[in-house]
């Protein structure tokens, strides 16, 4: 009786094991063993079930294939996966951006009516404006980041810059956005765009935001990009040498303020909850000057992480 649940044992031995390299394969990243295939016309049915396991084993076998080394290497863009799906994808996120906007362009047109209107002209010291960030606020860049996760790529300046040359035509709008600058600019009001993106592409930024069906007329001097420094204070005040700012909107919060960058926090074990401090500090500010934008994926937040100790951030 022991030998012949042995040979009942064997075959079905054979197909688990089997079917447990049909399961490393998706993730071990060795190479498979190599076993010689024999010629169709050479190879004999099964004249057992321990015949058939084997003959099965070796075709599981011959069937695995080496994973490519792009899916073998860890991935430094996980952890942004669900934040990226959750952009491109859910409902929710586009309703918030909505809602953003209509929450500011309420906000704009109240200011507009403070600054008194005579005879369809508005009146005052110097004429309104919203500032707007450009990347995450108006400009959908998600699909970089897809790109990202999808080839296991680092995020590099070297990288984005290379995406903003050649693959602009992925770039879509921020649900939204071309009503809100389209009832701005009916009300007289000016747009200025301030973005940390690189000088050196103003231009395929000015085609990209055209081809998007955004005003550009007279964009040169609405568009203030990066040259040097990444803060962009100097550029806030540089707008309001001549204008008088109704609204900023951005999703970062140093696109509102300085004080709430991440430069010289590195390091600090406080630095996030002083950014949260400094939210409370300007509560009053929020949804009625400044309008922020949901963002995930990346930002001065994920900077001021220290992810090799992120079980501790998630404690109770």
């Amino acid at each position: 009786m022991f030998r012949a649940v042995r040979r009942w044992l064997f075959p079905v031995g054979l197909v688990i094991v089997a079917a447990v390299l049909v399961e490393v394969g998706h993730s071990d990243s060795a190479s498979p063993p190599v076993v010689e295939a024999q010629p169709a016309a050479t190879r004999k049915a099964p004249a057992s079930e321990q015949e058939a396991a084997e003959q099965l084993l070796e075709k599981t076998l011959q069937r695995k294939k080496p994973v490519p080394t792009k899916w073998v290497r860890h991935n430094p863009q996980e952890r942004t996966l669900f934040a990226t799906m959750w952009m491109r994808h859910s409902a929710e996120y586009r309703a918030i951006c909505l809602q953003t906007y209509n929450a500011a362009i309420d906000k704009v047109r109240e200011g507009v009516r403070k600054l008194r209107f005579s005879q369809g002209r508005l009146t005052g010291t110097k004429p309104p404006a919203v500032v707007m960030d450009l990347d995450e606020t108006v400009l959908d860049n998600t699909a970089f980041q897809a790109r990202l996760v999808v080839m296991k790529q680092a995020f590099d300046d070297e990288t984005f810059e290379k995406w903003l040359r050649d693959h602009q035509h992925e770039v879509r709008l921020i649900p939204g956005t071309a009503n809100f600058i389209k009832e701005v600019e009916e009300l007289d009001v000016t747009i200025v765009f301030i973005s940390n993106r690189p000088d050196s592409h103003r231009q395929e930024t000015i085609e990209t935001l055209g081809k998007l069906g955004i005003n550009i007329d007279g964009v040169e001097a609405r568009l203030l990009l990066r040259t040097q420094d990444r803060d962009k204070e100097a550029r806030r005040a540089q707008v309001r040498e001549q204008y008088q700012i109704l609204a900023i909107l951005g999703d970062n919060l140093h696109d509102f303020s300085t004080e709430f960058s991440a430069k010289g926090l590195e390091g600090d074990p406080k630095a996030l909850e002083k950014r949260l401090e400094l939210v409370d500090k300007n509560d009053e500010r929020w949804g009625e000057e400044w309008f922020v934008f949901p963002n995930p994926i990346y930002g001065d937040w994920a900077n001021l992480v220290d992810w090799g100790e992120s079980d501790t951030l998630l404690q109770p």
